[in-house]
């Protein structure tokens, strides 16, 4: 019996610990080293495959699940030709009050490998935890999957076979008010 209090003791109290912490802005935070891609980041050469004078956005669009039709919020991501990435969910219609902004919204790293887009975000899930993101690119836009190649395994063929009606296009917006500035992360 004291085995079994002192087990569910230890499992309450670290249950309730987060790894991220909320700024005053609203921006998602790691208390920690989270990021596996951090190493992996490479400066980018050139704006060929990401436009990091651009932002990305999701506007609009809907994903099936099953019989199930779901209205996806606006997102934008922004990219550094360092590797980080921001992720915003912009609660204003005017996104040049936000955009050069960088204690708002989700961070994270991103890479390139073979001409496919790698990232690694915060989230908020489970008390704080990282999710992968899987794209590959298209007339400058950049088309994301909602599974990863894993699922499949390994195979991004399988992945755009398989996933054909389940992943969404950011598509590439110039703002003319995006300031070239070092990301705080």
């Amino acid at each position: 019996m004291r085995t079994t209090i002192f087990i569910s003791l230890i499992l309450f109290l670290t249950s309730c610990q987060t790894r991220y912490i909320v700024n005053e802005q609203g921006g998602i935070r790691p208390k920690g080293k989270m990021f596996s891609y951090e190493n992996k980041t490479t400066s980018l050469k050139d704006n060929l495959l990401i436009d990091t004078t651009s932002i990305y956005i999701r506007k609009g669009q809907k994903i099936t699940y099953g019989t199930n039709v779901v209205s996806l919020p606006t997102v934008y991501y922004r990219f550094w030709e360092n590797g980080r990435v921001q992720e915003v969910y912009p609660k204003e219609l005017d996104i040049n009050n936000i955009i050069n902004n960088t204690e708002i919204g989700y961070i994270g790293y991103y890479y390139i490998k073979k001409g496919r887009l790698k990232m690694q975000l915060i989230e908020t899930l489970n008390g704080g935890q990282t999710g992968k993101r899987y794209g590959l690119f298209d007339n400058g836009n950049i088309w994301f999957y909602e599974q990863r190649p894993e699922t499949y395994y390994g195979s991004w063929n399988m992945l755009k076979w398989l996933e054909n009606n389940r992943k969404t296009e950011w598509i590439k917006i110039s703002i003319d008010s995006l300031k070239h500035i070092n990301p705080t992360w």
